[in-house]
């Protein structure tokens, strides 16, 4: 059995991105506790927080513009942020990415 979280960017012609794109993560049962702890280990770094609460959410937006609960945090924190998201979904044995887009200017 298997856990897939699924989320979606949708395309934006003024910024020049005309793609509708899904993508997710999938993740084995036997590898979802492995998996949520080091996500927490990250959580409590950020937030000091293992809460699991909107103020605690990964959101790749708001950590890269430095928005909501990232807003006035240094880049570098932030980029050391998505440098330790990065290292958890590159862990490819236990998780794996899927995406699909959809150019909507073919539709």
């Amino acid at each position: 059995m298997y856990v897939a979280y699924f989320d979606e960017v949708k395309p934006n012609p003024g910024q020049g991105r005309h793609c509708y794109i899904v993508g997710g993560v999938v993740i084995k049962m036997s590898h979802i506790a492995e998996v949520e702890a080091l996500m927490t280990q990250i959580s409590v770094e950020t937030f000091e927080s293992a809460d699991l609460i909107p103020e605690t959410e990964f959101h790749a937006s708001h950590i890269y513009f430095g928005k909501g609960v990232y807003k006035g945090m240094a880049m570098e924190r932030r980029l050391e942020i998505f440098r330790k998201l990065g290292e958890v979904l590159n862990l490819r044995d236990k998780i794996k990415l899927v995406y699909a887009c959809i150019n909507t200017d073919k539709l």
